[in-house]
């Protein structure tokens, strides 16, 4: 299982300036991961604004799962809404008519490998160390990047 204190997010002071200045309202964070980014968006927000709107998207359940745990305390404040969906970020505009959000004030895309998948062997990712090579972001898809290279003709 991961663990949030393993990672750390990047350009989080900026990003977080960002984000805290936007007009109130929904800001997504369409790549949640561990959610070291919406949490101190959230915490921002609140002493900006005084309300905290935030949609956080991951299509690892792992990691949606440790946001949600890292998340928890926040999220219990009245002043917070929160909604965690287990979704690709290309899969936004989807995701915001099912939850009936026809606009945002701001939107987190950190693009990229996480540390958490590289760091884990296991998922497929790493360079560092032995392991399947898998690298599926969902673990619930059926293809591996080894039946690719493997079984697939090179063409």
């Amino acid at each position: 299982m991961m663990t949030a204190a393993a990672h750390t997010p990047v350009l989080l002071e900026r990003t977080v300036a960002l984000l805290a200045a936007a007009p109130p309202g929904l800001v997504v964070d369409a790549t949640l991961g561990a959610g070291g980014h919406a949490q101190a968006i959230l915490e921002a927000r609140l002493a900006r604004h005084g309300h905290a709107a935030l949609l956080g998207l991951d299509r690892d359940p792992e990691a949606l799962d440790l946001a949600g745990h890292r998340l928890a305390t926040t999220a219990a404040d009245p002043r917070v809404e929160l909604t965690l969906v287990r979704a690709r970020f290309d899969a936004l505009p989807t995701v915001l008519a099912e939850h009936g959000h026809d606009r945002v004030s701001g939107v987190l895309l950190d693009l990229g490998i996480s540390s958490m998948h590289v760091d884990r062997p296991e998922r497929g990712f790493s360079y560092r160390a032995e392991g399947p090579l898998d690298m599926r972001m969902d673990p619930d898809l059926p293809t591996t990047a080894g039946d690719l290279v493997n079984t697939w003709p090179a063409e």
